[in-house]
């Protein structure tokens, strides 16, 4: 009986140890989640990360950019955020971050962004936010309050290098060191009225502005622009093919227009589109791969802008 007591005693001590066992990996895992929850719903800035969450519609466009590391997926900058497409089917919101991206442009190597816009809880207007994780987190890294540039663009050439058009002072800003301190140029010759600013892929002091009086162009980093094309018309959009700096794409009212000789000369392309184009972004890494939006929809040319077909239908309205 003496044994069997004792046989009774190293039982209840094994199963004492296997309780306690279980209660400590329970507390280890219920720390590894709790930070693993704090980790994914804290960004930098205080801004909440999230995941990807699937979105049927979105609609007010306000840029497009294709990932260069993964050219399947195309970013789209809205009225509430970033939203990412893949395959032109798997339609999600990145992170939490609902401020409006007016203006915005990705890192020529991927996963950067910079926006502009507005909606922030604590300043009418946003500035210059950057994120450095693909969208999911953002930091508001200067002129917090003080603009919402409705167009910004990254050199192609040199990504430290940012423009921005602010239509409430009527000024260019330029940025050499990442977004974190801008200048004004000169921009003599520059007409008042800004649409949208693009880059050239090779030479980072040349860049290209739409306005409502015409295409203009800079080869000295901003400080003089000289009018190239389209005198006294909306350009609405331009792009520039990022393997030959001499084609281009624009958008003007009556429809889209390419050019093959640093935009000396253009010719119409493209098929029947119910929108008026705002937004052009072509594929880094296969020039004829063309993105077209509207503000109801999203067009994909796989032939150089020949031919398009309808890639996402958007949701009309705010």
């Amino acid at each position: 009986m003496q044994k069997e007591k004792g046989s009774e005693h190293t039982t209840k001590r094994s199963d004492g140890k296997k309780i306690f066992v279980f209660a400590a990996v329970a507390v280890v895992f219920i720390g590894v989640a709790v930070a693993a929850f704090i980790w994914m719903n804290n960004g930098q800035g205080g801004q909440k990360s999230g995941q990807l969450t699937p979105v049927t519609n979105f609609s007010h466009i306000h840029g497009l950019a294709v990932d260069p590391t993964k050219p399947n997926v195309l970013y789209v900058g809205t009225h509430l955020g970033l939203v990412r497409g893949e395959n032109d089917t798997n339609w999600n919101w990145v992170g939490d971050y609902r401020a409006d991206f007016m203006g915005f442009t990705m890192h020529p190597k991927g996963k950067v962004f910079y926006v502009s816009g507005h909606k922030v809880p604590d300043a009418p207007f946003m500035g210059v936010a950057r994120s450095s994780d693909g969208g999911f987190t953002w930091e508001i890294i200067a002129l917090k309050g003080k603009v919402d540039f409705h167009t910004m663009t990254i050199s192609q050439a040199n990504p430290e290098v940012l423009y921005g058009w602010y239509y409430r002072d009527g000024k260019f800003y330029k940025s050499t060191d990442g977004g974190r301190s801008w200048q004004n140029p000169r921009a003599q010759g520059l007409s008042n009225n800004v649409v949208v600013l693009a880059t050239d892929p090779v030479d980072e002091k040349t860049l290209w502005a739409a306005t409502q009086q015409g295409l203009y162009r800079s080869v000295d980093g901003g400080e003089s622009f000289q009018l190239k094309s389209f005198r006294d018309e909306t350009v609405i959009a331009i792009a520039i093919d990022p393997t030959n700096a001499q084609i281009l794409y624009a958008s003007i009212q009556s429809g889209l227009r390419k050019s093959t000789d640093s935009g000396q000369s253009w010719q119409p392309i493209g098929g029947d589109m119910a929108d008026v184009v705002d937004h052009l972004a072509i594929d880094p890494t296969d020039a004829k791969i063309i993105y077209a939006a509207g503000e109801s929809a999203i067009y994909k040319s796989t032939d150089s802008g020949a031919s398009w077909k309808l890639a996402k239908p958007a949701e009309r309205g705010h």
